[in-house]
């Protein structure tokens, strides 16, 4: 199967992931905290009222809060009747693109859950109903490239070795790890888009300068494309070859 590469500059979606780096700065100067990863899912473009900007913006990318917030509405207004309780929506991205992503809420085992699927416009175009055969803390906060989702257990068969944002944190740190190179994982964080044909992940990691040090392609089976270094990571001594191997480098002689 030929291996897609990304072009060389930057795709819309990869200045919006900038930008969410920049925001998740702004953020952590109030909070004091780095958030260790986040994802933004490709949809239709959109616009929305941003109270920050005190303006109209659009936007073709959503995320897990936002999926969570039309769900809980969509559940009011339907009249579901479902008791969210204190459950945290699980959000499972399908490798089909018939959705763009699916909402799972399961407060515990052997109680109702419910399951949203949204289209690419961010809609609820159908939902179930059934009971819990495992409670929704049983799967990540979020789960790339599911095969088949279900009512009754979030997803179809086993939960383990589903990709996660905590995976790929781990993936990154492997990849840098193995090469010795000098980084602060402890300011390692990563952000993902997960683009509109569901066949890649496209993952950006900084160690602390809100910045891309290390863009990789990801496809749903694990396979990893390294698709460059920042000049930061270049001068650690690490680059990439043709084929998209993180590799350690000779140090140019003065």
């Amino acid at each position: 199967m030929h291996e897609r590469r990304f072009h060389s500059g930057f795709s819309l979606f990869g200045v919006l992931m900038y930008a969410a780096l920049a925001i998740c700065a702004a953020d952590s100067e109030v909070s004091g905290k780095r958030p260790r990863s986040f994802v933004n899912l490709s949809c239709n473009p959109y616009a929305y009222w941003d109270a920050d900007l005190r303006a109209r913006v659009a936007s073709n990318c959503t995320g897990a809060e936002e999926l969570d917030r039309i769900a809980r509405q969509f559940a009011d207004v339907h009249h579901l009747g479902f008791d969210f309780g204190s459950s945290k929506g699980r959000v499972l991205v399908l490798r089909s693109t018939n959705y763009l992503a699916c909402l799972w809420y399961a407060p515990a085992k052997g109680k109702p859950a419910l399951l949203c699927m949204f289209d690419f416009d961010r809609r609820i175009v159908s939902h179930r109903i059934g009971i819990a055969t495992r409670s929704g803390t049983e799967l990540p906060t979020i789960a790339l490239g599911v095969e088949a989702v279900r009512v009754e257990s979030g997803v179809v068969g086993a939960a383990t070795n589903l990709i996660s944002p905590d995976s790929l944190l781990s993936l990154v740190k492997d990849l840098v790890s193995e090469l010795n190179a000098d980084v602060d994982f402890s300011r390692q964080q990563t952000g993902i888009a997960v683009e509109a044909n569901h066949r890649f992940l496209d993952v950006f990691t900084d160690f602390g300068n809100y910045r891309s040090d290390i863009r990789c392609q990801v496809d749903l089976n694990g396979q990893v494309t390294v698709t460059s270094v920042s000049p930061e990571m270049g001068s650690k001594g690490l680059g990439v070859t043709t084929d998209g191997k993180l590799v350690r480098i000779k140090e140019q002689q003065p």
